[in-house]
């Protein structure tokens, strides 16, 4: 398995990706076919975050197919410059094998390279194997976002957690 920066070419593979990601996990923001990104769009989102100082994609590749992603955004607006937010996937078939947890530590080495000294993320409440990765990574529990999910009529509870990256213990 090897992590890479995603480029415009990907664009085909990563709306392929997602489409596959959307059928096999609840823990996503989107459901199956909702996305609508066409690869004109998907090329311009790479095309951007190539060009960004502040945004970056990472992908997981196993035998040239992507098995799991990490996009993380970041704002150019001078005050808020140095945070951004990320969100993660990995594929059903690949889950409990470390790939999150690989694409996290790219992100921790990308981050303070660019200006990033808070990194946030939202997580399904109720997500208890994707909240221990992120305590394992240092982030924290900052709070409680009520009924974020709904799901078949369901309200479901995001958290927030974050890290600040100077407080890290292996840095």
């Amino acid at each position: 398995m090897k992590i890479r920066e995603a480029k415009v070419e990907d664009a085909k593979a990563m709306i392929g990706y997602l489409d596959q990601v959307a059928v096999e996990s609840d823990n996503l923001t989107f459901e199956p076919g909702e996305l609508g990104i066409t690869i004109k769009i998907e090329e311009k989102i790479l095309a951007h975050a190539q060009a960004s100082e502040k945004d970056v994609f990472f992908m997981a590749m196993e035998n040239n197919e992507i098995v799991g992603n990490l996009n993380f955004h970041g704002s150019t607006r001078k005050r808020i410059a140095h945070v951004g937010e990320f969100g993660i996937s990995v594929r059903k078939s690949h889950w409990g094998q470390g790939i999150g947890g690989q694409l996290m530590d790219e992100l921790l080495l990308w981050a303070p390279k660019h200006g990033i000294r808070k990194i946030n993320l939202r997580v399904r409440a109720d997500n208890e194997a994707a909240i221990r990765l992120y305590a394992r990574k240092g982030f924290s529990k900052e709070g409680l976002l009520r009924c974020e999910y709904m799901i078949d009529g369901i309200c479901i509870d995001h958290l927030a957690m974050g890290l600040v990256l100077e407080e890290r213990d292996d840095q």
